[in-house]
């Protein structure tokens, strides 16, 4: 029964308050002047009735209870009419402050800020002990901040007591404190107010407590303290009530501070894991972005940054870029460039310069050379102080060596290296470029100068390389001097380097090749006394023997090359063998000199990988001693050479061979096939077709031998033994022709201009058979005398040949008879 009577009055009291309710709407137009201004007085009081002290007491807290329910509902400027009118109707009730403070509560959400002040500084005046007064600070100060006003707020600051404050409250006003001194610039104020709140543990209500820490965190990143604000990142991430938004707040900062840290892989694992816990979040697009940035940096991780932003639903500049540099770095150029080409479309962003240089890039390594050169040429001229300027100037010159535009190339490597001399990372290596492309354009002073440019690049470690190398481009330029001038320099300068005896036997093979003897000697004495144990001393001592052998010091030659072949590892050493050879042979030590000979002969080496020019020498040696075996071995091998002049040099001397043999026919063909596959300005044409007309009249083909050896002379040959064959044979058929005068002009040319061991005794004797058979005995006697005290040796073995019987008995017979 009671609790039936206690449901009826709960609902009358509930009807009531809804009936109150209604009623404050329809007066609620009447009511706005009563709302305080800022700095109105408190509202005044209406003295009540007290003659029944629970009735308005009843009254009172109706009226309050009504409030509240309007604040509650959020129905804040009725709620705030209520309030003010509770507070003038009933002055002693003990439900004032709270009154107050909903008040000023309403008026804050209403963003009647000024008014909202002025009630809570009325609840201070009023209440000044109550804990709604401390909370109203609290508020206050929130409000002086919202307004930007921290000087208002660190007034009010100072009034304050937090001792007397309940715990809650003095948490919320260190905080609030923190955060004003942080605004004002007080650092470590802030620092001591934020820390007030941050040791304290994260509890069931931690909001301050998260706020303050968060704010600590962000305080000791920004003095630089990392590790005490990771700390502080870190216990706000693991604690399982941070709020979502925050959380990821928190993890951002704590991948950005492992940046910091150059910490790239532990900043990898923490921006993975805020994309991957919240992939939709506010802060997922920018830790995917500085991801990718981190990921770029580590280096070897671009399919990962390429995989990070598939299905990424903003593209923005900074996204199209990542992904197309790492297409460029995995040589996936055409990605790359349509990447670059979505980015354009942004305009010139931050990335944009950078998107076109790559650009750039990718089209010369796909081999597009003229876009590529026209996408470097508009870069350096848009942005001609980029710090990828030189480098498209770079992809431009090699651009113009791809399509064999070589003037152009030089040109884009020199301005280049103009403009950005002493700032571009690669400029050691564009002069070396430029340097090669002097060589391939045969401007080889150019390219001599531009290597000794690398000297002047402090930093360069190429010094050495590159004045080696000038000095080798003065060589083939012939200009000597200043070749002998870049060698004695880098020796001087790099006298200590690994490479310092070769270059000093560079300078006396340079010597060598400009006819200084001397000198060259001088400096291979100073080489072999300095570096005695040096691998080079077996070519030093080859170059010294040769010197030696050519300015007839044939001992000391011996001594040299006896050293050098003792060497197996010497790569010139059968050069070597065979000058000893000929020096052997020279100073009566034949048996030697003859066994070497043969050895190399039969040696694979010859066959294979000996130098052609040795086997030229050695046949001629041969045929000279009438060896023509072992003459015919190195023949055969050097016309079986790769190098078509070799060829013609093994196919000339199997001719010679078989003409000194009289195998007419064999000589025939191999001297025909050099006369077929030689133009006439090739001295292998005018030798063999010398030969091969005397060829051709032993082979009794008089006519075609006249016309060919017509074609010798007229060609002038300057090869002494072809010249006398050629003209003796020619001379042998204007005799047969009967035409005595043009054979004596040529028989006579032999023998009054060329010295022949050979082939002028031989047109001297002719001379003296034309002479004898014209009846000019005199004339053939005086040429015998000639030929007798010129050739003594050869003219004993003509008067033992039974070929030569009768002239020599007619010449006797002559030189018997009485004077007339």
């Amino acid at each position: 029964m009671l609790q039936v009577i206690a449901e009826i009055v709960r609902a009358a009291r509930q009807q009531l308050i809804f009936c109150l309710a209604a009623i404050c709407c329809l007066l609620a137009p009447a009511m706005q002047a009563q709302e305080p201004e800022p700095d109105d007085p408190p509202p005044e009081a209406v003295e009540p009735d007290t003659t029944d002290d629970e009735s308005w007491r009843i009254q009172a807290e109706n009226k309050a209870s009504i409030a509240d329910g309007m604040f509650r509902r959020g129905w804040y400027e009725m709620a705030a009419r209520e309030y003010l009118e509770l507070i003038k109707k009933y002055p002693k009730f003990e439900g004032l402050p709270r009154a107050y403070f909903n008040w000023a509560e309403s008026l804050r959400y209403e963003k009647e800020i000024d008014q909202a002040l002025t009630v809570y500084n009325q609840l201070r005046h009023h209440f000044p002990s109550h804990k709604l007064s401390h909370q109203a600070i609290v508020n206050v100060m929130n409000l002086r901040l919202e307004m930007d006003d921290p000087e208002g707020a660190l007034k009010l600051l100072q009034e304050a007591k937090p001792e007397d404050m309940a715990p809650p409250v003095r948490e919320a006003l260190h905080y609030h404190a923190g955060v004003v001194y942080n605004k004002t610039g007080n650092m470590d104020a802030a620092k001591r107010e934020f820390r007030k709140v941050a040791n304290l543990p994260l509890g069931d209500d931690p909001r301050f407590r998260i706020y303050a820490r968060l704010s600590l965190a962000y305080i000791h990143r920004h003095l630089g303290e990392i590790d005490a604000a990771e700390k502080l990142f870190k216990e706000l991430s693991d604690f399982a009530d941070t709020p979502l938004e925050l959380r990821q707040e928190v993890l951002f900062r704590l991948a950005s501070l492992a940046t910091l840290q150059k910490a790239d892989e532990k900043a990898v694992k923490r921006y993975r894991t805020l994309i991957d816990e919240y992939p939709d979040g506010d802060f997922t697009d920018q830790a995917r972005i500085n991801l990718g940035w981190t990921l770029l940096r580590l280096g070897e991780r671009s399919q990962e940054i390429i995989d990070l932003f598939q299905g990424a639903k903003q593209q923005g500049p900074d996204a199209l870029y990542l992904q197309g540099v790492s297409c460029k770095h995995l040589k996936r150029y055409e990605p790359a460039l349509a990447f670059y080409d979505r980015l354009a479309a942004f305009g010139k962003s931050e990335y944009y310069e950078f998107a076109e240089f790559d650009a750039v890039e990718c089209l010369y390594h796909l081999g597009r050379h003229g876009p590529c050169i026209e996408r470097a040429r508009s870069f350096v001229n848009d942005y001609p102080h980029h710090e990828q300027a030189a480098n498209a100037f770079y992809f431009m010159g090699q651009s113009h060596v791809e399509l064999d535009q070589l003037k152009e190339a030089a040109t884009a490597f020199e301005t280049a290296l103009e403009r950005f001399w002493g700032k571009w990372q690669y400029q050691e290596d564009a002069v070396m470029i430029l340097a090669d492309i002097y060589i391939r354009s045969r401007e080889l002073k150019k390219a001599a100068a531009t290597y000794r440019r690398v000297m002047k690049i402090p930093a360069s470690k190429r010094h050495f390389e590159a004045l080696y190398t000038a000095a080798e481009c003065e060589i083939h330029a012939e200009n000597y001097a200043q070749a002998f001038k870049d060698l004695s320099l880098l020796y001087e300068t790099f006298e200590g380097h690994e490479k310092a005896p070769e270059v000093l036997l560079h300078m006396a093979e340079l010597k060598i090749q400009i006819s200084a003897p001397k000198e060259a000697i001088k400096i291979l004495d100073r080489f072999l006394e300095k570096y005695p144990e040096h691998e080079f001393v077996p070519r030093a001592r080859y170059r010294r023997g040769s010197e030696y052998y050519r300015q007839g010091r044939t001992n000391d030659a011996i001594r040299d090359f006896r050293v050098c072949v003792r060497v197996p590892t010497f790569d010139e050493r059968n050069l070597a063998r065979l000058f000893l050879g000929y020096a052997l042979w020279e100073t009566d030590q034949e048996d030697e000199a003859l066994a070497i000979f043969a050895d190399l002969l039969q040696s694979e080496e010859l066959a294979g990988d000996f130098v052609p020019e040795l086997l030229a020498q050695i046949g001629r040696r041969y045929m000279e001693l009438n060896n023509f075996a072992s003459a015919e071995t190195a023949y055969t091998l050097l016309a079986q050479s790769d190098d078509s002049g070799h060829r013609l040099a093994g196919s000339l001397g199997l001719g010679k061979l078989a003409f000194q043999r009289q195998q007419w026919d064999r000589a025939y063909d191999q001297f025909k096939l050099i006369r077929d596959r030689t133009d006439k300005t090739s001295n292998f044409h005018a030798i063999a077709i010398a030969y091969l007309g005397e060829t051709l009249r032993q082979l009794g083909r008089e006519d075609e031998a006249f016309i060919v050896l017509k074609d010798a002379i007229d060609m002038k040959i300057q090869n002494l033994r072809a010249n006398t064959i050629a003209y003796l044979a020619i001379a042998r058929l204007y005799y047969k022709r009967g035409k005595l005068r043009p054979a004596m002009s040529h028989a006579c040319f032999v023998w009054f201009r060329c010295d022949d061991p050979v082939y002028t005794p031989l047109s001297m004797l002719f001379t003296i058979e034309m002479l004898l058979g014209d009846n000019a005995l005199e004339k053939a006697m005086m040429t015998y005398k000639e030929l007798s005290s010129r050739y003594p040796l050869v003219l004993r073995a003509y008067e033992n040949d039974p070929q030569h019987a009768e002239l020599f008995a007619k010449l006797q017979d002559i030189e018997a008879a009485p004077e007339q």
